[in-house]
């Protein structure tokens, strides 16, 4: 212990202890260097269990992208009650045309689309799931059905 002791006060160019036959104690030096490496052990245990929570999905930034229309009723529920659950995720809306959303998806800029389902079924490696069907999206709907919805 002594020999890694001293081949640290080699290094840093400074006296951690003052040693005499019958004490050891922590120079001024030493006394700032011990807290500041307190201080860093500490920020290293912090930084591996939010590297691990993050790894979890537990904290972090959820990126999701959205078409305006499809999302809005629904949405504003699903994040509250993934707040309540996950409070350390940071939440990002971003909204863009169909186009755009794949290309982010493609790029993996986006970890959650809310959209239509066009194009997509071509993508195999997506994990897809249908969270509602709207009347009012369906390209088959004769007008006369749209009428006796409501606005």
């Amino acid at each position: 212990m002594s020999q890694q002791i001293a081949h640290l006060e080699k290094k840093i160019g400074v006296k951690l202890f003052r040693r005499d036959k019958h004490s050891v104690e922590l120079t001024n030096a030493g006394t700032v260097f011990l807290k500041d490496a307190k201080e860093i052990l500490k920020r290293l245990d912090d930084s591996i269990a939010n590297a691990k929570q993050a790894e979890e999905g537990v904290i972090g930034t959820l990126n999701i992208g959205l078409l305006s229309v499809p999302a809005r009723d629904f949405l504003p529920q699903l994040i509250r009650k993934f707040r309540r659950k996950h409070p350390q995720v940071n939440i990002r809306l971003n909204y863009y045309h169909i186009g755009q959303m794949i290309e982010k998806l493609k790029s993996d800029e986006l970890d959650i689309a809310f959209t239509l389902s066009l194009g997509l079924q071509s993508i195999v490696d997506w994990n897809t799931r249908l969270y509602g069907l709207s009347p009012i999206a369906s390209f088959c709907i004769k007008t006369t059905r749209l009428l006796i919805e409501p606005v």
